[in-house]
């Protein structure tokens, strides 16, 4: 067998493997499919570091501060490769503008993200658009959402005032409150040891990811950590994500308006007159927040922590003349993805019970930007 056989018989065995991990979606029905991810393993980012951290000066050589590693360009590049082998039919050999609309933030590690995921999904090697023998890659454009400016895949709880005051709101209530309870016997040792104000649940947050990323990388984290460490701040962090899609008011500011573009495209698609007649995917590349967010406004989010390269896909699908939406998780837990029913609708939701169901969860626009604080 020669080289060029054995190597176009391994991709065909890996991509069979790859369909099966992830279910092949129904071709013959699926219209549009919409991609939200994290990125992939990062080192620390700088933002996580806290006042008496032993490795504050710590350069990640060669990658610098909250950086995609190797690790995590691989882990995009697989989860490109997976959407790559469950569409396949409805993506097409070959990349042409209009099939993608690429999203991404406005940091580094989520664009190499979204970089690495298109990568895979089209690469030109035997197409038209092969254009260097020893390269496999082919440009494809895509845009970045400002999280300051740009509400789609913003981070509510640093750039909403609203959704801050909300939150507030919450948990300060007799439920929030009781949640404090839970976990505040730890907040004077932690700020004793760790050099942080803490005060509230949401203080030990980012606290968290600073010590994962250090341990990843193969730091020796400090004594004291082991009394907190993984245990009691991985219970934390879940539970400040269950705070942070609480309640309808909060997931229409969070994953509110990410899921109103979705909804918006899935409408565009349905009018076979319309603009979006050969858009087939839409990704979406950001951070564990963004993650959470778009569960939470979907009513499915439970308790866990996306990790690095964690994916929400909601499909589009025609049956006849009727559309409906399937949603699947993929965070790594299990061989195959993790299907997710909206409560209150079946696992095949019709596309109007979906929008009808979810119809709380999307922000109010009338008045302008519902992130504002109007002082009524």
């Amino acid at each position: 067998m020669t080289l060029i056989l054995k190597y176009i018989v391994n991709i065909l065995i890996f991509l069979a493997l790859d369909c099966m991990v992830a279910y092949c979606a129904n071709e013959k029905t699926v219209q549009m499919v919409f991609g939200v991810f994290r990125h992939g393993d990062r080192t620390t980012d700088a933002g996580t570091l806290y006042p008496n951290d032993p490795y504050i000066n710590e350069t990640y050589e060669p990658y610098g501060l909250g950086e995609l590693t190797n690790k995590g360009k691989m882990r995009e590049y697989r989860l490109g490769q997976l959407l790559r082998a469950r569409y396949a039919l409805l993506l097409g050999k070959q990349y042409k503008k209009g099939k993608v609309r690429a999203v991404s933030t406005d940091y580094s590690r989520t664009q190499e993200s979204l970089e690495l995921v298109l990568a895979s999904l089209y690469p030109p090697r035997w197409t038209q658009l092969a254009w260097n023998r020893w390269l496999n890659w082919n440009p494809i454009a895509y845009d970045i959402a400002s999280h300051v400016t740009n509400r789609l895949l913003s981070i509510a709880i640093l750039y909403c005032p609203r959704y801050v005051q909300l939150f507030d709101a919450y948990s300060k209530s007799e439920e929030g409150q009781q949640i404090e309870s839970m976990f505040n016997s730890q907040y004077e040792y932690i700020s004793n040891h760790s050099g942080l104000n803490v005060t509230k649940l949401f203080d030990l947050f980012r606290l968290y990811f600073c010590l994962v990323s250090e341990s990843e990388w193969g730091l020796t984290l400090p004594e004291w950590t082991k009394q907190v460490f993984p245990g009691y701040l991985t219970r934390t962090t879940k539970k400040n994500y269950e705070m942070l899609v609480a309640a309808p008011q909060l997931n229409q500011l969070f994953g509110g308006f990410l899921l109103e573009d979705i909804i918006s495209e899935m409408r565009a698609k349905m009018n076979e007159n319309g603009t979006l007649k050969e858009r087939k995917i839409n990704l979406y590349s950001g951070h564990e927040l963004n993650i959470a967010a778009i569960l939470g406004a979907m009513d499915v989010f439970f308790p866990h922590i996306p990790p690095y390269g964690a994916c929400v896909l909601i499909e589009l699908h025609r049956h006849d003349d009727n559309y409906y939406v399937l949603i699947f998780y993929q965070d790594y837990s299990s061989m195959t993805l993790q299907p997710l029913t909206i409560p209150g609708c079946t696992f095949e939701c019709p596309f109007e019970d979906f929008v009808n169901l979810l119809q709380k969860n999307l922000p109010d626009k009338q008045n302008g930007d519902p992130c504002l604080i109007t002082g009524d």
